[in-house]
């Protein structure tokens, strides 16, 4: 920060500058060295620390006093302002990246040192995580080390961030931030006040994580969309369901990166939801907690009416033939392909179709086990 004073100070005053400190230059503009003899003095209060002067020499002519002194407080006003903010930017980066990736936490101290940064992590909040290596890597060709390319990545990953915020009508941009390799995670406010723009009239209802996760979905495309013409460049974000607590954003999170990672695989360029990835959520979940929550999610339905889980069992455990579930069920086959048509339409899933026959197969083992 010396260094960043002595240098600033001399561009404006086009004098050399050093600062010093109990008499002692500690740092000093590029160029000629100041000479105490031929140079005004300034003290200046920095971090609270006492001895610390400001020597801009005079040698070539003479400059106004007051304008030397107003010149170097000013410069040492805004630099200190700069790292603090700096200072503050990389702690806050710290602590998103921990709630992110870490699964333990203490929630006090989170708590506390969110309030200092000025974070309000009270709100109850969803992850999305948003995939834009390809626009912020382009600018290296990879991972390239060169500082112009460092330069570069950092300048796109602000762009990245700014869009979010932008689309969000965010305030600031503090609950976003860089994961790695130009995935963003935001922390994104889930209340139903705060999805209200991406309503279908239908957010609250069922278990708590899944609520309002449609209005949710419906804003991570809509972000997706925008990106993308934005930043001409493909952008693929995931949406994670809500998880109480300052410990769920670490759930939710876990969420968004299965998502991004089937996701990308089936539909690269587009919004990912692990409701919307199949099979391929149901059997590829480490966690055997998503998989219950996923499959009770897609059965949930079926209990609205009392008949629909019995005649699914026994058309599953009968090799999907009407002719014999009707039978065993002592119904008319006319009766069975009603059932199993207000299956799909209360799950989205046909019983008939190979696949989604395979998803509600699954879904009920996993219920019932």
């Amino acid at each position: 920060m010396a260094q960043r004073v002595a240098q600033r100070a001399s561009g404006i005053l086009q004098r050399p500058v050093a600062v010093m400190r109990d008499g002692t230059v500690i740092a000093q503009s590029r160029g000629s060295s100041v000479r105490p003899a031929n140079a005004a003095v300034v003290s200046v209060l920095w971090d609270e620390e006492p001895g610390v002067e400001v020597a801009v020499s005079t040698s070539a002519a003479r400059l106004d006093a007051q304008l030397v002194h107003d010149v170097v407080s000013l410069v040492v006003e805004r630099e200190s302002l700069a790292e603090s903010f700096a200072t503050d930017h990389d702690v806050k980066d710290r602590l998103l990246r921990d709630l992110l990736l870490q699964g333990s936490i203490d929630e006090a101290s989170v708590h506390r040192l969110a309030r200092t940064l000025g974070l309000n992590l009270e709100r109850p909040r969803s992850v999305l995580l948003v995939d834009a290596s390809d626009y912020v890597l382009d600018s290296s060709g990879g991972a390239s080390s060169h500082p112009a390319s460092d330069t570069i990545s950092a300048r796109r990953i602000h762009d990245v961030i700014a869009a979010i915020a932008l689309f969000f009508s965010l305030p600031d941009e503090t609950i976003c931030v860089h994961i790695s390799g130009g995935t963003v995670g935001v922390l994104k406010a889930c209340t139903t006040p705060d999805l209200l723009e991406w309503s279908d009239d239908g957010l609250a209802g069922g278990p708590a994580s899944w609520a309002n996760l449609g209005a949710l979905k419906r804003a991570a495309t809509g972000l997706c969309t925008q990106m993308e013409r934005q930043l001409h460049s493909p952008i693929d974000v995931a949406v994670g369901r809500y998880h109480p607590g300052l410990g769920g954003l670490h759930a939710s999170y876990e969420d968004c990166r299965l998502a991004l990672q089937l996701g990308r695989a089936q539909r690269p360029g587009s919004m990912h939801s692990l409701d919307e990835l199949g099979v391929a959520a149901l059997v590829a979940a480490d966690d055997e907690g998503i998989k219950r929550s996923l499959a009770a999610r897609l059965i949930g339905p079926l209990k609205q009416e009392a008949e629909m889980l019995p005649t699914l069992r026994a058309f599953f455990a009968l090799n999907c033939s009407s002719l014999l579930t009707a039978r065993r069920l002592c119904i008319h086959r006319n009766t069975l392909s009603y059932r199993l048509d207000k299956v799909a339409a209360l799950t989205g899933l046909d019983p008939r179709n190979f696949n989604e026959a395979v998803q509600l197969r699954i879904s009920l083992e996993l219920t019932e086990n």
